[in-house]
């Protein structure tokens, strides 16, 4: 992420409080940072501020000016728009026709410019302001190249995604693209794909400091969700952009808020009523309905993965979430054998919440997560008993017969004649050899894995698991 922490509007903020422009920039840094905290949402890997690359930034404009498409004059360096785009393959600008009367710098007075459209990629400082040694004398960098210097410091020549708003389209990326282009000039295209989002309004306006129609990340937590947990105010707030398509514009009310919540109190019913279900685990039979359930989740999980690679439509993608909700609930209130089964409505409930909380970043559905693991954790242990519980009877089983067959053989053996005396003998043989196996595995396989194991007189068995080895056999049969 990079921070712009110096540029004309915080120098003149920071004149009119008396304080030194990057005292000021850190200062609304680390509010915006907290802001994010509260938001849940991730940090960035890496921060490039412009005052912490003036090495960078001198090095890019250097280059494009030693490639011919940057002059100097006394006013600083500029951009030389015309001679760029007369080279092959080369275009300005790229994203949006431009935009004549806006070419993202303040006006020139003394009109050193060559053409209105040639921007500036290093000032000339005024007697007072802050400044960095060059070439062309003390100066600052200009609004863009920033940028592209301090991407190109991480990434190199290339990058895979680059975002903004939607009014940062141009003049800002345009800029960036030329900038990029002139300095590489290798034939490639800077940025594979562009993201930009739509803006906030509130009252049918854009949302802005200028009109003074705007509401602060604080005023959110502090005013509107007053009392309430921190996670509560910003998974709303979260639903609500999820509710909208990045691209367009939206409008941001109370009563969008209100519609949020409301969506997040329908999945927290949904995880309540799925963990009653599962910790009851009164349903385990696999029913039509159990089916039923596993083939929507399966398709609701292809669906989200659909949706949100086709332009990142999280509209869609709710929606389907929203259906596999409403669809398990009717599901359990099904009252003809319709039913699902527990291991079902779990498999729905983990398509939900892996949605909401690892691809969403919400707070709602990580109750759901936690017990979800603690219950798998739970049915391994189970299923290692029921596993433990069917191998013994198994063995217990085979024991029986063995004993009956060798019982029966023996007796048949003293009254037959030779040839088949013979084939009795070797029905006993095997018998006795299923016994010793029988045997080994109470005497010797059993024990090691902390399984103490007692064949009874009337042909009966009881065991006992001792220590930790139960564990183990967790292990094994997970």
């Amino acid at each position: 992420m990079g921070v712009t922490d110096v540029d004309d509007k915080i120098m003149q903020k920071a004149n009119d409080v008396g304080q030194h422009p990057t005292e000021l920039a850190r200062h609304f840094e680390a509010a915006f940072f907290a802001d994010l905290r509260r938001l849940n949402v991730q940090p960035p890997s890496a921060v490039t501020r412009v005052t912490e690359h003036m090495d960078e930034i001198r090095a890019f404009v250097e280059k494009i000016e030693e490639n011919g498409l940057a002059y100097a004059v006394a006013s600083g360096v500029y951009f030389d728009v015309a001679k760029f785009s007369q080279m092959d393959g080369m275009k300005y600008p790229k994203l949006r026709e431009a935009v004549l009367s806006d070419d993202g710098e303040s006006p020139k007075a003394d009109g050193e410019k060559k053409s209105p459209r040639d921007f500036a990629l290093w000032k000339t400082s005024k007697p007072g302001e802050i400044s960095w040694e060059s070439k062309w004398g003390p100066g600052r960098p200009g609004w863009h190249i920033e940028c592209s210097a301090m991407t190109y410091s991480l990434f190199g020549e290339q990058l895979d995604i680059h975002s903004g708003g939607v009014d940062l389209c141009f003049p800002h990326h345009c800029n960036e693209i030329a900038q990029c282009e002139a300095h590489f000039l290798n034939g490639k295209e800077w940025v594979k794909l562009w993201l930009h989002a739509g803006h906030l309004h509130i009252d049918g306006r854009k949302m802005s400091k200028s009109l003074k129609n705007f509401i602060t990340v604080r005023e959110l937590f502090d005013e509107m969700y007053t009392g309430q947990p921190t996670a509560a105010a910003a998974d709303d707030f979260r639903f609500f952009c999820l509710g909208q398509r990045y691209r367009s514009s939206c409008t941001f009310s109370s009563q969008r808020l209100e519609d949020a919540a409301s969506l997040r109190h329908r999945f927290q019913r949904f995880f309540s009523l799925c963990s009653s279900h599962v910790e009851a685990a009164d349903q385990i039979k696999w029913t039509r309905g159990s089916a039923e359930l596993r083939e929507m989740s399966d398709r609701c999980r292809d669906k989200v993965r659909r949706h949100l690679a086709n332009d990142f439509d999280t509209v869609e993608a709710m929606k389907e979430l929203s259906a596999l909700a409403s669809d398990t609930q009717k599901l359990l209130d099904a009252r003809d054998g319709r039913r699902p089964c527990t291991s079902s409505v779990q498999a729905a409930a983990d398509v939900v919440a892996e949605t909401l909380v690892h691809s969403f970043g919400l707070h709602t559905g990580q109750d759901w997560l936690g017990q979800s693991e603690s219950s798998a954790t739970m049915s391994n242990a189970l299923d290692a008993e029921e596993v433990l519980e069917t191998l013994l009877k198994f063995r217990n089983d085979i024991r029986s017969k063995a004993l009956e067959s060798l019982k029966a053989a023996k007796k048949q053996a003293k009254k037959s004649d030779a040839g088949v005396k013979e084939a009795h003998e070797h029905t006993m043989s095997l018998a006795q050899q299923l016994l010793v196996l029988c045997d080994d595995a109470r005497d010797a396989k059993l024990p090691e894995l902390g399984v103490r194991l007692e064949d009874t007189a009337d042909g009966r068995y009881r065991h006992i698991v001792e220590g930790k080895a139960p564990a183990r056999l967790e292990e094994q049969e997970a």
